[in-house]
């Protein structure tokens, strides 16, 4: 089974959707490109939500799937927010860190896509560049979503590599 990490919004805050049963109520929100890939692959996709413990959720997954989203809250690594620094979710930063520290203190893989990169080197003491645009090295944000940007060198001998080879083309 691989977790997946997902998103909690309030139903009010989703457009076009009939919320008035609803009100007050929160949604869970995965999307579904990630579950197809995972099934593809031969694995069993479980959408995670913040109800669970996160060690407790970890302890039953063979492999952990952080999605991307919203920048993570910038006191997590020490920082005054940017300006330009969009909404951030704290609920969900504070839930993902648990969850990727739980997956590290269980040795279990992990896939961090994006903000769930970022989250990863957050959980590892690191920092972040807040505004891509202000620094040097931001190549890879003009890169069409649609095109891959970038080869995944993939472990000798591990999982990854029965899984795809030695190498794989990353977007």
């Amino acid at each position: 089974m691989i977790g997946l990490s997902g998103r909690r919004w309030p139903a009010e805050s989703i457009p076009l959707f009939d919320y008035t049963a609803l009100h007050g109520e929160e949604v869970d929100v995965h999307l579904s490109e990630y579950p197809k890939v995972l099934e593809k692959a031969g694995a069993l996709p479980v959408q995670l939500t913040r109800n669970t413990d996160p060690v407790q959720i970890v302890q039953r997954l063979d492999g952990l799937v952080m999605t991307g989203g919203a920048d993570p809250d910038p006191e997590l690594y020490g920082e005054e927010p940017h300006p330009e620094l969009g909404k951030v979710e704290r609920g969900r930063d504070d839930w993902e860190l648990a969850l990727i520290r739980a997956a590290l203190d269980a040795r279990i893989p992990m896939l961090c896509v994006c903000r769930g990169a970022q989250l990863l080197n957050i959980a590892l003491g690191g920092t972040l560049v807040q505004h891509l645009d202000e620094a040097p090295t931001h190549a890879l944000w003009h890169v069409p979503r649609s095109e891959r940007c970038h080869t995944v060198r993939v472990a000798a001998g591990s999982r990854a590599e029965q899984i795809y080879s030695d190498q794989l083309d990353a977007g």
